[in-house]
């Protein structure tokens, strides 16, 4: 994958790595104090600030932090462009191979329609002639045999029946236990409206659709809660798995990794959330 982070078409480098310099130090604030701030490692920062975007690796977790960061400096985060050349979008030239016949074995196009049409022919013979042989095969039917049979399928179907009868009625009340069950689970997911993200330390989060669309991206101070439509399709990115907290539901999920550390592609479906409750 190469590394396409780079400024749009008209944007002065010089002129935008000095206006990141400016908001910055109108802020009063320096560089390692953003980088805590921020939770954003200050090699990171001074690669943004020096216009070095070929230091830095072009990824979602990367593109997070620039974006981060330029929101917070108030500048634009759209002054970025990150056109990632994926693997899956080279076409590759495919090699034909000939399969070439040695001078002796080399048939003209004539000779091998002639063969195929033959062929032809004699399949519909050979078909012709198996159906003939079958039309005329017959079967004794043994008549005697057949009442036997048909007379003892009675009995067994009538033995059956009344033994059915005894089991049914359980069996009967069984399926509408699990029918009832479906239906409070159906019930429950329906009636999930949001999910809450809350920060106990300060945290970096990327809400995503499907995988790809960024809905949200922000720092979540401690304290500080997020609210989101549920949707089964969302992903969760974060800096300190051990710093938030999800609240979906009557579930709390405080588990889903360690202070300081990076998870990716947390599915924010519910029934992918439960599991961390068994962990």
């Amino acid at each position: 994958m190469s590394n396409n982070i780079q400024l749009i078409e008209n944007i002065d480098l010089d002129e935008f790595k000095n206006n990141l310099k400016f908001a910055r130090e109108d802020r009063s604030i320096t560089i390692e104090q953003a980088s805590k701030i921020l939770n954003i490692h200050i090699n990171v920062l001074e690669n943004i600030e020096n216009g070095e975007f070929d230091k830095l690796s072009n990824d979602v977790f990367t593109m997070g932090h620039i974006k981060t960061y330029l929101n917070w400096l108030g500048i634009d985060p759209k002054l970025i462009n990150n056109e990632r050349k994926k693997s899956d979008n080279i076409n590759l030239n495919k090699k034909k191979y000939k399969v070439i016949l040695p001078n002796n074995l080399k048939i003209s196009k004539f000779y091998i329609s002639l063969i195929s049409l033959v062929s032809f022919f004699l399949i519909i013979i050979i078909y012709k002639n198996i159906t003939t042989i079958e039309s005329k095969t017959y079967i004794t039917i043994d008549t005697k045999k057949i009442k036997d049979e048909v007379l003892i399928d009675k009995i067994e179907t009538v033995e059956f029946d009344k033994k059915s009868e005894a089991i049914n009625a359980p069996d009967s009340l069984l399926d509408k236990e699990i029918e009832i069950e479906d239906i409070s689970l159906n019930l429950k997911e329906k009636s999930i409206s949001f999910i809450y993200i809350k920060a106990i330390s300060e945290s970096w989060v990327e809400i995503q659709r499907y995988n790809t669309e960024i809905f949200v991206s922000k720092i979540l101070k401690k304290g500080e809660e997020l609210k989101l439509p549920y949707e089964k399709d969302l992903i969760l990115v974060t800096g300190n798995a051990g710093g938030i907290i999800i609240h979906i539901n009557d579930k709390i999920i405080n588990n889903i990794g360690l202070v300081g550390e990076v998870k990716r592609n947390i599915s924010l479906n519910y029934d992918d959330l439960i599991k961390f409750l068994s962990k």
